[in-house]
């Protein structure tokens, strides 16, 4: 035997020798690992609590059964499942294999298969339609420098003609606790009644990215769509119907001030009954709050999530330490000139269309402004609000056959330039500053003559 096949063989010797103290070790620093990520999230999610957890650490393999409870104490949930009074469990059995090489597969510091436990009366129904597929399953990859890699998944399935639910994928990336990124599908899950109720939602998608600022502000991007949401009471009664429905949200740091976007888009919404359906189209909202001080946005998050940490069992605690949070925190946030710009809100009918565009920001404030009740006048004094709004004469002419008195006050307003024509449309120009509005220039409303 040579010199190099010797020195292989003494060196595998030497592998296999120390990996499993080496497998062992990494057990370790794994546990404490998933132990400070759990801390992490109850501290950022006061709603959720941790019940129990066992967790059993092996030389190459280890079991963690973790048991959340999930507590919604605010006055709209009081009658939804998950309230004070009832709330929601669940349980995740997690098999942990360490590292260097988890089970043979990979390298990594260690891979987690995570599958829910549900309580005994939903896993007999689940079973019905899955046989021994779990409901949700979770793979995660942890890598040697922070990284985290996990997939989702929920399997397609069908309960009989009124159920069906196409399957789940999502994939959630990490490095480190202070970035991430989320991208998820949902083919589609309809659901229906033998009196011809209905509901269906086909081809969802999202996707995002953020990273963590200051210890508690998420900065970054996230969007949702939908190519079709549908639901119906019965053959012949209300239905609504949404195509091309699109979510974002956007935020942005920069020189300590924080800028936020949020848009909502839809191709086509529909209304009504079937013989009488509205159907309106080009549906736009697009929203945007620029110059928000980051430490007095940090300071009011920190203060809100203390008052739901402080009354998660007591609804009307709850609602007191909330506004308690918010009234003393958040006339920083105003104080520091916050601009809120509706940047696009409109919709068309089959007669015309209506956009609307505006700006409005409170300068020159003082602490002095926001004590008491001095805030109402103080805000009225210092409000400056800027508003663009053009509507389609076809459409204001719809509205107005349908109303005598309306259609009289619209040629008023045109008459007096309140209204002015552009093209086919009526546009209005509006100020307020000082407490004082006007229309296309003239005060509003109109100065009665001596």
């Amino acid at each position: 035997m040579n010199r190099s096949a010797k020195i292989v063989l003494v060196a595998a010797g030497v592998v296999i020798a120390t990996y499993p103290g080496v497998a062992w070790l990494t057990g370790v620093a794994v546990q404490r690992r998933i132990e400070n990520g759990q801390q992490a999230l109850l501290q950022q999610v006061p709603y959720l609590q941790l019940v129990k957890q066992r967790y059993d650490r092996g030389v190459y393999t280890s079991t963690d059964v973790v048991t959340y409870r999930l507590v919604w104490p605010s006055p709209p949930a009081a009658h939804a499942p998950c309230n004070a009074s009832s709330p929601c469990t669940v349980t995740f059995h997690n098999l942990i294999e360490h590292g260097p090489l988890p089970g043979l597969r990979t390298a990594a510091m260690a891979t987690i298969d995570s599958t829910v436990v549900l309580p005994p009366k939903d896993r007999r129904a689940i079973a019905k339609v899955l046989g021994e597929k779990p409901f949700l399953r979770v793979h995660t990859r942890i890598g040697w420098l922070g990284g985290i890699a996990a997939t989702v998944q929920s399997p397609a399935f069908t309960t009989g003609p009124r159920f069906s639910w196409k399957g789940f994928a999502a994939t959630v990336t990490s490095r480190g606790r202070h970035s991430w990124s989320l991208k998820a599908s949902l083919p589609g899950v309809s659901s229906g009644d033998p009196a011809g109720g209905q509901a269906r939602l086909t081809d969802v998608a999202l996707s995002g990215h953020w990273r963590r600022a200051f210890g508690v502000l998420d900065i970054g991007a996230f969007t949702l769509t939908a190519d079709r949401i549908q639901a119906t009471a019965r053959h012949t009664g209300p239905a609504l119907m949404m195509r091309h429905l699109s979510v974002s949200d956007t935020s942005s740091l920069s020189g300590g001030f924080l800028d936020l976007d949020v848009r909502l888009s839809a191709d086509a919404f529909r209304l009504g009954t079937p013989a009488r359906p509205v159907t309106v189209t080009h549906v736009v909202y697009a929203l945007g709050v620029d110059h928000i001080d980051a430490a007095a946005m940090v300071a009011l998050t920190k203060a809100i999530r203390t008052a739901e940490a402080g009354a998660t069992a007591d609804p009307a605690q709850y609602q007191a330490n909330l506004m308690a949070a918010v009234f003393r925190c958040g006339p920083q946030v105003l104080l520091h000139q916050p601009v809120i710009r509706i940047r696009q809100v409109g919709f068309s009918l089959p007669q015309g269309s209506v956009r609307l565009s505006g700006k409005i920001s409170v300068p020159g404030l003082s602490a002095a402004d926001l004590r008491g009740p001095a805030v109402l006048p103080a805000l009225k004094s210092h409000a400056q609000v800027t508003a663009d709004v053009r509507v389609d004469r076809s459409l204001l002419t719809f509205w107005s056959g349908h109303n005598r008195q309306a259609a009289t006050r619209s040629q008023a307003l045109e008459r007096m330039g309140y209204l002015s024509p552009a093209g086919t449309a009526l546009v209005s120009h509006l100020v307020y500053t000082a407490g004082k509005l006007t229309v296309n220039g003239h005060p509003y409303p109109p100065v009665r003559p001596n």
